[in-house]
């Protein structure tokens, strides 16, 4: 099978466990960093996000393979020990497949991804949004912002803003407002909101002034007056697991 190395390029640990990795894998395999069919990725969930985005075109066809050498981890599975079995893994043998959802963002002509979520607003201003749940009006929210989670992006800047926890494949994301104004004036829901997967979450940007879209770790433009849809993806996420590395597992040893 064909297979890529992503890691950071400054991370010492990371390119000392790479070489040990590609030492270890047999000539059956071989390196493709263009189109592989598994994608080794080691560091935190920041490099593991990065490389998503790296090929995220070619997620049909890619598993990931994540080892750790961060300092969050929910989505690296793999550590030191488990090198040994780098050539099994390569030849498909895994007991434990995850699928991730992805949600989707359609942003005039352009699209983008995130596995965590996306954040729409700026902390310069307060920025006004009309929020309409598939063709329903929900209200007018004003506020440093908007977010939109997947479950497994639920347990990071989703909970910090006080937004619920959502289990994985429960097929949900969710909607958490950003330190909104609420007065006579502006009034909103406050609270995060728990969509079904089947659900579009349609914001148009009411405001004069540029804002950010963030999606996971890289970051858009949007210009007053844009809407933004956002909705589950077709694409999913492939990654290779292992026992004892459940949701909970990893939520039960962060928090």
């Amino acid at each position: 099978m064909k297979y890529a190395i992503y890691h950071k390029p400054n991370r010492k640990e990371a390119i000392e466990l790479a070489k040990r990795i590609e030492a270890t894998i047999d000539s059956r395999h071989t390196r493709d960093d263009i189109n592989p069919d598994y994608v080794i990725v080691i560091g935190g969930d920041g490099t593991f996000l990065s490389a998503v985005h790296q090929y995220i075109d070619k997620t049909r066809e890619i598993t990931f393979i994540n080892f750790r050498r961060g300092n969050t981890a929910f989505y690296l599975n793999f550590d030191d020990e488990d090198v040994v079995h780098i050539n099994e893994l390569l030849d498909g043998k895994c007991d434990v497949v995850n699928t991730l959802p992805l949600l989707k963002a359609h942003v005039g002509d352009k699209k983008y991804y995130a596995l965590n979520e996306f954040t729409l607003g700026t902390f310069m201003k307060a920025s006004g949004f009309n929020i309409y749940i598939n063709d329903y009006f929900l209200q007018t929210t004003y506020g440093n912002g908007l977010l939109v989670c997947t479950p497994y992006g639920s347990s990071g800047y989703n909970k910090s803003l006080g937004g619920a926890l959502l289990a994985p494949n429960t097929d949900t994301f969710e909607l958490t407002e950003m330190a909104s104004i609420q007065s006579k004036k502006y009034k909103s829901l406050g609270n995060s909101l728990v969509l079904k997967k089947d659900s579009t979450i349609h914001i148009h940007y009411i405001d004069t002034h540029p804002i950010t879209l963030t999606f996971d770790n890289k970051f858009a433009s949007v210009e007053p007056g844009q809407t933004i849809d956002i909705k589950y993806s077709k694409k999913i996420i492939k990654v290779f697991s292992k026992e004892g590395c459940t949701f909970f597992d990893k939520l039960k040893a962060a928090f």
